[in-house]
């Protein structure tokens, strides 16, 4: 569920207020509690105890190679066992301890690299590259797109980097920092991270893509990165030549479908005041070059109103410009990207005329539903959430990726994405021959921990899925371009 995702709990505002104190210590109890719950019941966790991956896919002589190329497919996956197959253990020990990952120590440079939207905007991203190694022009680049509120420098997006480089030292990878989260990039303009844009990683892409013009690519989304990246391949379905491979991790592909789960579980809402407070921590090192951007466009808006300047019988067009240009998830750029969701089935929403965003209620929210009725659909000029939901979800547009290869991965007991959107994948794969649906017994949210029994390995199985299938993707579609060319 996008409304739901990425728990790094670790990087929650060092400084707390009694509330968040009293919210600390019931957790706390919380976590004592699951634990004496999972030691004290037997649930015939043994030795045996896991099960491998299910694969789901059409058969196609494509995946069946694909599958040949992984092993860790075929092999049982067993988290820790004295807290593991507890999915609340599993993330809250996940985010309060992350991976072990060191990039100096293990010889990797981090790149950071900033360049101008055309709106203004600065969009930076990091390129990781193994220390002192020559590549060939054609060396693979995997371009990551992080989780909500996160960026390069977050720690499962770090692990993920230090085990691929380490274990295949001749990618590279490049990872977008969301706008707002880097607190090492200022922002230039009023526009702010928003999940159902892909304006920034198509800055990216075209960087790595110019700089680098016969190198592979591969296009990995993790947690809600996901709905960016099939976003991105689906809105203008040219750009899945670009890429050998799309994987999307751990994300739920509908907004709507998270929202309306919140009130289910008193975790999940409490998952989902975590991540509120972290976007809300974030949206406030910004908010005078936010708000006060807003405040300006609703005052003119509002004279524009009373002067009787509006023609409501404008033509599609004009609302399509005024839309983006004023739609600060987007940059001045989106209005071609948006004729071509409309071509291509993404959208049919039409943006609301005038739409305040209120500060104060803005930082009033608890929850990821709340930002998302008092900011997101607002800065999107959208007249509600379920409009901006059909916007901004893959759900709805997963049905125009059919040239590309895709992997879907998720967890049985994740719960922030949980196996009630399975439904998307699978009607994915019945329409892409090169299409796969993973999904394992355990995992929790991107946690993943594997092995052992108090202490897990030192290597989750997300990361070794993830690089097996990319090795194996690019091998089977080298492959493939050999034979077309004969």
């Amino acid at each position: 569920m996008l409304a739901t995702e990425d728990m790094e709990l670790s990087t929650l505002p060092l400084s707390l207020d009694s509330f968040e104190i009293t919210i600390f210590s019931l957790v706390s109890a919380a976590v004592v509690i699951l634990f004496v719950k999972s030691c004290s019941e037997d649930k015939g966790v043994s030795e045996s105890s896991g099960s491998a991956p299910v694969v789901e896919h059409r058969g196609s002589d494509f995946n069946n190679a694909v599958i040949e190329r992984c092993p860790i497919l075929k092999e049982r996956y067993c988290p820790p066992r004295l807290w593991g197959y507890n999915t609340h253990l599993h993330l809250i020990l996940f985010g309060a301890f992350g991976h072990s990952h060191d990039l100096a120590a293990c010889g990797i440079d981090d790149d950071m690299q900033t360049v101008r939207a055309p709106d203004g905007s600065t969009v930076s991203f990091d390129l990781f590259t193994v220390k002192g190694r020559e590549y060939a022009d054609d060396a693979p680049w995997i371009i990551v797109a992080p989780g909500i509120c996160n960026n390069s420098q977050s720690d499962y997006v770090q692990t993920f980097v230090a085990y691929t480089l380490v274990n295949f030292p001749a990618w590279r990878i490049a990872v977008l920092n969301h706008l707002g989260t880097d607190p090492r990039v200022p922002l230039t303009t009023a526009r702010i991270f928003n999940v159902g844009c892909t304006e920034s990683y198509d800055l990216v892409v075209q960087y790595i893509r110019e700089k680098w013009s016969s190198a592979p690519l591969v296009s990995v989304g993790l947690s809600m990165g996901g709905n960016i990246v099939l976003n991105y391949a689906a809105e203008k379905p040219e750009r899945q030549k670009f890429f050998r491979a799309v994987i999307s991790c751990c994300q739920g592909y509908d907004i709507m479908a998270g929202i309306r789960r919140v009130p289910e579980s008193s975790l999940l809402q409490f998952y989902v005041y975590v991540m509120a407070r972290r976007f809300l921590a974030m949206l406030s090192r910004h908010k005078d070059a936010v708000f006060e951007h807003w405040r300006v466009e609703h005052s003119r808006s509002c004279q524009t109103e009373q002067a009787g300047k509006e023609d409501d019988e404008q033509s599609d067009e004009v609302l399509l410009g005024s839309y983006t240009k004023d739609m600060h998830c987007c940059n001045d750029s989106s209005t071609e990207c948006y004729a071509a969701m409309v071509k291509y089935g993404k959208t049919s929403v039409k943006p609301a005329v005038v739409t305040e965003v209120n500060e104060k209620a803005v930082f009033s929210c608890s929850l990821m539903s709340g930002i998302f009725e008092e900011f997101m659909r607002r800065i999107g000029k959208f007249a509600s959430v379920e409009d901006y939901s059909t916007f901004a979800s893959c759900s709805n547009y997963m049905h125009n990726i059919t040239d590309v290869p895709v992997l879907l991965f998720n967890a049985d007991d994740d719960p922030v994405a949980t196996d009630v959107c399975y439904q998307f994948p699978r009607d994915h794969i019945d329409i892409n021959p090169r299409s796969m649906f993973i999904h394992t017994q355990h995992g929790s949210h991107m946690a993943f921990y594997n092995g052992g029994w108090l202490f897990p390995n030192k290597h989750n199985v997300l990361d070794q899925i993830l690089t097996q299938y990319i090795d194996a993707i690019l091998h089977c579609t080298a492959d493939q371009e050999k034979e077309e060319t004969r």
